[in-house]
């Protein structure tokens, strides 16, 4: 199955499967990459290195974007902690 249908379909299988690849990622090197960008690109909206005639709307919304791609990395990591958690507790009782 492609993982853009796991991302669609969303059942605890494709949650763990997902969660784990991104956080091989967020943990590599690659991962350190992309946070300082997202980092240097939040930084740079907000300190005048930018282009002067961006409207401050598009500026924010530049570095919300950024800012929301990061948490909903995270946040999938952590979901899949969690199922992790609640599928070796449940094999524990049985």
């Amino acid at each position: 199955m492609k993982i853009e249908e796991r991302m669609m379909r969303r059942s605890e299988e494709d949650i763990i499967e997902i969660g784990s690849a991104l956080e091989t990622f967020y943990n590599s090197p690659a991962g350190t990459i992309v946070r300082a960008m997202a980092n240097a690109i939040t930084t740079r909206q907000f300190t005048g290195t930018e282009d002067n005639e961006t409207m401050a709307a598009k500026k924010l919304g530049r570095a919300e974007g950024i800012s929301l791609l990061i948490t909903d990395i995270e946040l999938a990591i952590d979901d899949m902690k969690r199922l992790n958690v609640e599928i070796k507790e449940d094999q524990k009782e049985a």
